[in-house]
């Protein structure tokens, strides 16, 4: 991640979109992985179905999946979908 000359973080354009979805939420508003985040990076299949059920109502589920794409994520549910190592290869072929 680059640095500005203040070592401020430069985010990504899809991590920057993700942060501005999320804290344009009502204060009284929480994301399903908030409420119990181990769900999201479970290797049982129950609890991975859960998240991913979860994530279907989640109002940052495409600013979410998005990041993690542009992230390079290997491991968890982002955005409804799971990701693992072989992810990036999936979107590949």
């Amino acid at each position: 991640m680059e640095t500005t000359d203040h070592a401020r973080p430069v985010l990504p354009p899809r991590r920057l979109a993700l942060l501005h979805a999320i804290r344009s939420l009502p204060r009284d508003r929480c994301l399903p992985c908030w409420v119990d985040p181990e769900l999201w990076f479970s290797t049982d299949p129950f609890d991975k179905l859960e998240a991913m059920k979860d994530c279907r109502v989640c109002p940052v589920r495409s600013e979410c999946l998005a990041a993690a794409f542009e992230a390079g994520e290997t491991s968890g549910i982002w955005g409804g979908q799971e990701f693992t190592a072989h992810t990036p290869e999936r979107l590949a072929s």
